[in-house]
């Protein structure tokens, strides 16, 4: 959903992405939100697993997110502008 939008974006300019920073943010997105649903699942409901839970997953998010947005380059571009706008 980050990826998609990011490219989602409309501006006079390219977004150039850096592969690594994809893998590792796709990786750590994954990994953690995978700890935190089996920390959740597992075991007996009680307030310290929900509270793992969550903090897992949350990083998971916030991990992806900056890896990813360490990863991105925005080159701008050129636009003429129509006069009859202005």
């Amino acid at each position: 959903m980050h990826f998609t939008g990011m490219t989602a974006l409309e501006f006079p300019g390219n977004i150039e992405w850096s592969i690594g920073h994809i893998v590792a943010a796709i990786a750590l997105g994954g990994v953690l939100a995978t700890l935190a649903y089996a920390v959740a699942l597992n075991g007996e409901n009680t307030i310290a697993r929900k509270y793992g839970a969550t903090a897992l997953l949350t990083l998971g998010v916030v991990s992806l997110h900056f890896t990813a947005m360490g990863g991105v380059s925005i080159r701008p571009g050129m636009e003429t502008l129509d006069a009859s706008l202005l």
